[in-house]
């Protein structure tokens, strides 16, 4: 026996079917039919042009009773074309028998009438449409593609701001409203429309009638087809762009700007992460757009600073700006010097939105102060060289000259003092030669570092500069490899003999530093002279080191481009070698190898000598006659060395100050000739010379300048423009007695 039990069965229940289905107008020959709705809620509705339709529709290719919409027993809809002329279409097929309708299906009647089929209420959809599209500010057309004739509906005026009627009530030629350098484009943009079965799309100046001016507009639409797929009309919708089109305009005459300005200029957002930068920093640092964007500046420019973003925020919070000069990477491996200044870039609301970082290139300001810094301490040195060789070369001076005398007195004697006078005469002979080299060492040391004089050139000997380039390189060079030398007979060359000397000690320094210590046996620098087919004078200065990689070449004469270790180099040598060359019209050439060393090779034009007539010597000069003869000079053994060597042939006066000679000068004391130093304290040589004008000026004409060195740019004036007779110290006995054997002749009739 069983209990009874009770079965519950869930009741069936159908779904509710709509009442109700709305069509509304997407495509229409008539612009001002697009958007309505057209509410089904009959057990049956015709469609057509008849008044007897329930939907009916004014439109070129709709018959008068075109379709049949009836909703079925089950509350279904169905489509039946009623033998129209056209055809009725169901999502593009033609229909032969009854036609299930479901939501979004899209219906169209012949081949210019579209419409959408929805259950979703649209009462009133047509004029919500057409106020939606009013409020855009969208128009729509339709054009004709047999007459090319377009019509508006009634917005069309408020888009383009014509006067009411003149727009929407006409259909003229559609081109009439285009601008003539438009017109091709347009006509361009419907035939790719209708031949390629997609949307038309343009974007023109619009004509408006009466007025003046244009506007830009952008029309989009789609191709309607009859049965026989035959295009008939553009049905489509119309904006004013001309706001965007200014825009782009202004857009694109920034990124104008923007591209052509020199520095580079780099957008970053607040992660300062790049994402734009103009042409100007691609040749900069080297990298396309393409290759940066996205990645941190820090990261692409190898920006030393830590935590640099971080930084540069917070000086903009603080200050607004952040501006420092930074050593930058490009993507060679070279370094750049920049000035980099960031500021803010912010909204209309004055947010912070993104960064600008604007690069300028200093590496040729850099170069300049560089070389200014350079030719300052050259001119210091020079400064100094100039006051050394005069301190050297007043003792030296009187060295000599009493070497000279103690070798005079020893001939003399030599019949009384006997075979011990040759090896005094030996040992003085060698202690006037130790004072010629002491003399040519000063003398060259002035040469090469004489800058307060660097635009004075004159015809120099290249294998003389060169040889005392060699002797200031020598320890260096010696120390890393054996020197070879090719010395040949070259061509004279008008130069500056001290920027000359620079060049070639820079151009061995390097060959020397190219080599690695520890190996002077295994290496050689090689200099060489020659003269080239075109007659130039050729130095090279080739080494055995380490060699220059292709691609660097080309920037080895770059400002601050070095391959030497940090600390090791400027970069500036031969910035400033290439500089002095070409000054010379010469040419600086390199020829380089990895593993096998270096060659560069400087030629230099020959110098064209001037044509002078030949003058044939004369007889030999005679001895000089005694002459009353007066020495200035600050130095006492300087005054009595002189005295000692001329008093045999000469009655010489000495004195120390200028102001002794032109007291005893005032007294009526005259001299055949006058020797005085240049370089004096109180009052020099030139204060001497033009006081002797005022005093006793035909006592000017007869001096004779003993210089130990020119060290200040006035002296070195008044050197080169006086007329005045000079000779160097250390003075030669020979040099001295032709000096004043020359003022003599020149003024015995005076």
């Amino acid at each position: 026996m069983s209990d009874d039990t009770t079965t519950l069965h869930p009741i069936p229940t159908t779904q509710p079917q709509p009442v109700a289905a709305w069509l509304v107008v997407t495509a229409a020959s008539t612009p001002g039919t697009v958007g309505r709705s057209f509410k089904i809620s009959g057990e049956e509705s015709i469609v057509g042009r008849s008044p007897e339709a329930q939907v009916r529709l004014m439109e070129e290719g709709v018959s008068r009773k075109h379709a049949r919409i009836i909703r079925t027993t089950e509350g279904k809809f169905e489509l039946t074309d009623l033998g129209s002329t056209n055809g009725t279409y169901l999502n593009g097929t033609r229909l032969g028998g009854p036609g299930r309708l479901d939501e979004g299906d899209r219906v169209q009647l012949g081949g210019q009438c579209s419409l959408r089929f929805t259950f979703k209420e649209t009462s009133d959809g047509d004029e919500n449409l057409r106020e939606a599209l009013a409020a855009a500010q969208v128009a729509t057309f339709s054009l004709d593609l047999r007459s090319s004739v377009i019509s508006w509906n009634e917005t069309v005026e408020r888009v383009v701001g014509a006067p009411a009627g003149t727009l929407s009530r006409t259909a003229l030629p559609m081109m009439d409203f285009v601008h003539a350098d438009d017109r091709e484009r347009v006509r361009g943009a419907v035939d790719a429309a209708v031949q390629g079965r997609r949307q038309f799309d343009a974007e023109f100046r619009f004509m408006r009638p009466g007025a003046e001016g244009s506007l830009w507009v952008a029309a989009k639409g789609n191709v309607m087809r009859d049965a026989d797929d035959t295009p008939l009309r553009i049905v489509g919708t119309l904006m004013d762009v001309s706001a965007r089109k200014q825009t782009e305009q202004e857009l694109r005459r920034e990124a104008l700007l923007f591209g052509s300005l020199n520095d580079g200029v780099i957008f970053l957002d607040l992660q300062g992460n790049v994402v734009d930068w103009n042409t100007s920093a691609e040749r900069l640092f080297g990298y396309s757009k393409g290759e940066v964007l996205g990645r941190p500046w820090s990261d692409v420019l190898k920006l030393s600073e830590a935590n640099l973003q971080a930084t540069v925020l917070a000086a903009l919070r603080r200050y607004g700006r952040w501006s420092r000069e930074v050593i930058a990477l490009r993507k060679d491996g070279s370094e750049t010097f920049c000035e980099v200044t960031v500021v803010p870039l912010r909204d209309a609301e004055g947010r912070h939105i993104a960064t600008i970082a604007v690069h300028r290139d200093i590496g040729e300001r850099r170069a300049m102060q560089a070389q200014l810094l350079v030719a300052s301490r050259l001119a210091s040195v020079g400064t100094l060289a100039a006051g050394v060789a005069h301190e050297i070369n007043n003792p030296l001076a009187f060295v000599n000259a009493n070497v000279l005398y103690l070798a005079d007195e020893l001939e003399r004697f030599r019949s009384t003092l006997g075979p011990a006078t040759d090896e005094i005469l030996q040992l003085v002979a060698e202690t006037r030669q130790g004072v010629e080299r002491i003399g040519l060492i000063v003398r060259d040391l002035k040469a090469f570092s004489r800058v307060d004089s660097e635009d004075v050139s004159a015809v120099v000997d290249v294998r003389k500069v060169l040889a005392f380039a060699e002797k200031m390189a020598g320890k260096e060079m010696r120390q890393r490899a054996r020197v070879l030398r090719d010395i040949q007979q070259v061509p004279m060359v008008k130069a500056n003999e001290s920027r000359l000397g620079q060049v070639f000690l820079n151009l061995l320094l390097n060959a020397a530093q190219a080599i690695p210590d520890g190996a002077a046996a295994e290496n050689e620098i090689r200099i060489r002279t020659r003269t080239d087919g075109l007659g130039r004078a050729v130095v090279e200065v080739s080494d055995t080191g380490r060699g220059i990689p292709e691609e660097l070449r080309a920037r080895v004469f770059d400002p601050f481009f070095t391959t030497k270790p940090v600390g090791e180099g400027t970069g500036l040598g031969l910035s400033i070698c290439l500089g002095i060359v070409r000054s010379l019209g010469g040419e600086i050439l390199l020829e380089s190898e990895v593993g096998k060393g270096s060659t560069f090779r400087v030629a230099l034009p020959p110098h064209q000598p001037e044509r002078t007539t030949a003058v044939f010597p004369g007889p030999e000069a005679p001895p000089p006659q005694r002459v009353k003869l007066l020495v200035v000079d600050d130095e006492p053994y300087i005054c009595t060395a002189i005295q000692r060597l001329l008093r045999r042939e000469h009655r010489v006066t000495a004195l120390t100050t200028v102001r002794e000679a032109l007291a005893l000068l005032e007294t009526g004391e005259r001299f055949d000739v006058i020797l005085s130093d240049l370089m004096m304290p109180e009052q020099n040589g030139e204060d001497f010379y033009k006081e002797l004008h005022r005093v006793a000026p035909d006592q000017a004409e007869r001096m004779i300048f003993m210089t130990g060195g020119a060290f200040t740019p006035r002296s070195e004036e008044f050197l080169r423009s006086s007329p005045v007779p000079q000779v160097a110290k250390p003075i030669s006995l020979e040099m001295l007695q032709g000096a004043i054997r020359r003022v003599v002749e020149a003024t015995s009739g005076s």
